[in-house]
């Protein structure tokens, strides 16, 4: 797979996952990418950090209590 496919791909993954968080509106988003990562769009990451975003926004289910 080429790079721009990666990379429009990871665009259409970051997008779904913003719609699902109602609290990241477009400014959170925008101290998201210069608080984590340096920049100012997402135009300026690179496929690593695009999937390392992805993986950020992608919510992770809570952890269960261990009985003990």
């Amino acid at each position: 797979m080429d790079k721009q496919k990666m990379r429009l791909g990871l665009y259409r993954k970051i997008e779904i996952a913003r719609k699902q968080l109602p609290q990241m509106d477009e400014e959170a988003f925008r101290a998201l990418l210069r608080g984590e990562f340096g920049v100012e769009s997402r135009k300026d990451m690179n496929i690593n950090q695009l999937s390392r975003l992805v993986q950020w926004l992608i919510p992770r289910p809570p952890k269960a209590a261990t009985a003990g």
